[in-house]
């Protein structure tokens, strides 16, 4: 079914709303119970008001005789027949309704307590570690921001005129800044380790969530079926019993048969579904993201380029452990035989799991490099994480970047970066303006890869052109696309991600000139991969 209790109880009150519903289904069964032993106890009742009027009967009927006699003696036992089923009644409505009802609320009781305080208890968790992540954010900030005045007043006492230098002075802010840097890379390695912690809480929560959802979804399903159980004995044995109420019995028999927990609970889903999961993730804001914020220019520079490449890392390694868990989900695709359901779907959480932190973890990389961008006057990188990434202001009316891609969109998203990753950021000498002039440009040093990188797409080969010595100069190589870029000038190509280009010039370490499909232009050197050296 479309509608489940996993895709629809989530949002700030999700949870809450759906223990509510269950204990209304709760409150219902025990309702039901108390009807079913209040009518036992008066089918009781009814069958010892029988028993006394049968011995009046029998009683009077000393006082007749003859045929008349014999007729209010057949009644006699008529109306002690009646009570006799009156009492089997009432002991059927007690075993075979109340006393299944009973237990299964008993079970149902029992084995959502332990769920329930471990969404409870992984929800607290995950509020911890977010506010946590904020502390720690306001410190890295705020480390970094007394390097900074540290730094500056150095370079004001080196750089002060018309007075004597004192060295001592300069020494001793030298070691203030030495002290102020080391602070400041323990407190950036803090708050990027809570950042990871931040999203494991989250996703142990939304785990336990999940686990929580499709169990209470069963019972729920199993007590809607109790019900309707309960109801079909009930009525089968009141047509044992009553003939005059045998067309209600029928109507309440094919109410019965009617009933479903399918329905039931897409029901309770549109009615009171509090939407799908759509999870936060909380992403770096670093204190050289900020414009606003005071810091050198190659200082910013120089740590946006060490933390763009520490977020590189973690997204190769990431994705090591991505291709692990894929091997497992293969292994058990072959051999469905010998897979448990539960284990199945371990996998496949793993799976989701291993997206989402993949994905956080390139939506931090595409900010930095966003920013690095900004700085050497390019054109911002095309990420699809634009539009998933929203910005709000915490209590500190800090910044705070929030990456929120719904739950059946991650897997898609971290496929798509695949085919559109963003380029790695020029040097800050680097303005967009000094693109269109060859002879002053000062282009960043090409990023050079020891293996092919886990972005590039698959080549076929088909794309290399004959060479034709009369047409085309002799190939140095073949290289491979891997950013989109628009030449801004008459002799540029203008290359997308895998496309296959044939080098016929390295002009410099920065341009080179190829062959793209027939067409010859010069291009940036650093947003290609050499796949093959001639």
């Amino acid at each position: 079914m479309a509608n489940m209790f996993e895709d629809n109880f989530w949002a700030e009150n999700g949870f809450e709303e759906l223990r509510r519903l269950m204990k209304q289904g709760s409150d219902f069964v025990k309702e039901i119970m108390a009807v079913v032993q209040e009518r036992s106890e008066i089918e009781k009742q009814y069958s010892s008001k029988l028993v006394q009027l049968t011995k009046k009967i029998r009683r009077a009927n000393g006082l007749s005789m003859g045929s008349h006699n014999e007729a209010w003696q057949k009644l006699g036992d008529s109306i002690e027949n009646e009570a006799d089923v009156h009492k089997n009644l009432a002991q059927d409505l007690m075993s075979e309704c109340h006393v299944p009802l009973k237990t299964f609320l008993e079970e149902k009781i029992r084995q959502r307590k332990p769920l329930e305080s471990a969404v409870e208890k992984h929800k607290k968790a995950h509020l911890d570690k977010f506010s946590e992540q904020l502390k720690l954010k306001r410190t890295a900030h705020t480390k970094c921001r007394e390097l900074e005045q540290t730094l500056d007043n150095l370079e004001a006492i080196k750089n002060r005129r018309g007075s004597v230098v004192n060295e001592k002075e300069i020494t001793k802010v030298e070691k203030n800044a030495r002290k102020a840097e080391d602070s400041l890379v323990k407190a950036d390695r803090e708050y990027k380790d809570s950042n990871v912690r931040t999203e494991e809480a989250r996703l142990n929560w939304e785990s336990a969530m999940y686990r929580c959802c499709r169990y209470l979804e069963n019972l729920e399903r199993v007590r809607l079926e109790e019900v309707s159980s309960v109801l079909s004995k009930y009525t089968q044995i009141l047509l044992t019993v009553v003939s005059p109420l045998q067309e209600s019995c029928d109507e309440l028999s094919e109410m019965a048969q009617q009933i479903s927990p399918d329905r039931d609970i897409e029901g309770m889903c549109q009615n009171f579904g509090t939407g799908p999961n759509l999870p936060e993730q909380l992403l770096l804001d670093t204190f050289e993201e900020e414009m606003g914020n005071h810091m050198n220019g190659d200082r910013r520079q120089s740590n946006l380029d060490k933390k763009i490449q520490e977020l590189e890392q973690d997204i190769d390694r990431k994705s090591k452990e991505k291709k692990g868990v894929m091997s497992l989900s293969a292994a058990y695709e072959k051999t469905p035989d010998f897979v448990d359901e539960q284990g199945a779907a371990d996998v496949n959480r793993q799976l989701i799991e291993a997206n989402a932190l993949i994905n956080m973890l390139k939506a931090n990389h595409f900010k930095l490099l966003t920013v690095r961008s900004e700085l050497a006057g390019l054109p911002a990188p095309a990420s699809p994480y634009t539009e998933y990434i929203q910005v709000r202001k915490d209590r500190q009316n800090q910044s705070m970047s929030i990456l929120s891609v719904p739950i059946d969109q991650v897997s898609i998203l971290e496929e798509q970066t695949i085919a559109s990753w963003t380029p790695p950021s020029p040097s800050i000498s680097h303005t967009y303006s000094s693109v269109k002039k060859r002879d002053s440009f000062s282009p960043p040093q090409a990023q050079q890869q020891d293996q092919p990188s886990e972005y590039e797409e698959f080549d076929d080969g088909n794309n290399e052109p004959q060479q034709n010595e009369d047409e085309y100069p002799a190939y140095i190589c073949r290289c491979e696309a891997q950013y989109d870029y628009e030449g801004q000038q008459a002799d540029e190509l203008s290359i997308q991600p895998g496309d296959i280009i044939y080098v016929t010039e390295k002009i410099d370490d920065d341009w080179w000139q190829g062959n793209l499909n027939g067409t010859v232009g010069i291009f940036p050197a650093n947003y290609v991969d050499v796949v093959e050296n001639y």
